[in-house]
């Protein structure tokens, strides 16, 4: 029987590295900070969904440097690796056929400024794996926080990332090449100011507390627009 895996793809969050799209208003360094808040979250979250669902969790990391350091911080569940490949579509599928080799099935993989995510949404998204070919998480911004498949299929990585096409493109993709895709409930992820406000309405969720801490903390809030 195959084992179910977890991924986290993350950046080592260093100032000017992470979160640019927050500067300004927030300084690179605040950036930084509040990207290693969620991050936080979402390795919590995704290790206690690995726990529940028999799956194991993995941290991908970029720059390959950093992985020891991360893996520190981390849920000393995850298994670390380093990203490879030129170009964030590239190392997404590398990481989905590093796995597919080694004998992990079904796949999930979330970004890491999604800490909204719950236990519970990712276990709905191995469910729907056993019934479709790949599943998508929408995000606020055209997108998905979350991709999962259960065989290799590396054109689905081929559609250019960052931009409001991604789903709907993903998704034509998909049909395209005969797979049954499926949408599940969305979910937010952080990239501007204006999205602290998802946050901000989803501050009861608890996957979400470390975030919700340091934007309150640090009073995040106040850029958001009357």
């Amino acid at each position: 029987m195959k084992i179910p895996a977890l991924v986290v793809f993350a950046k080592e969050p260093r100032s000017g590295l992470v979160k640019t799209r927050l500067s300004p208003p927030l300084s690179p360094k605040l950036a930084a900070d509040f990207y290693r808040a969620m991050l936080s979250d979402v390795l919590n979250s995704t290790a206690r969904a690995a726990t529940v669902l028999g799956a194991t969790p993995f941290l991908f990391v970029d720059p390959r440097g950093a992985l020891p350091k991360m893996l520190e911080h981390a849920p000393a569940e995850f298994v670390g690796l380093p990203q490879e490949g030129a170009g964030l579509g590239a190392r997404m599928d590398q990481a989905f056929e590093h796995l597919f080799e080694k004998g992990y099935s079904p796949i999930l993989l979330r970004g890491s400024d999604s800490p909204g995510v719950t236990v519970q949404a990712m276990k709905r998204f191995l469910e729907a794996l056993k019934t479709h070919d790949v599943v998508f998480g929408p995000d606020s911004n055209g997108g998905y926080y979350l991709i999962g498949m259960h065989f290799p299929e590396p054109r689905m990585f081929e559609v250019a990332l960052s931009n409001k096409e991604v789903l709907p493109r993903s998704l034509e993709v998909a049909r395209g090449l005969g797979l049954s895709a499926k949408t599940l409930e969305p979910s937010f992820d952080i990239n501007t100011v204006s999205d602290l406000s998802f946050l901000k309405l989803g501050a009861e969720i608890d996957e979400a507390r470390k975030s919700v801490a340091f934007a309150t903390h640090h009073n995040l809030w106040r850029h958001l627009p009357a």
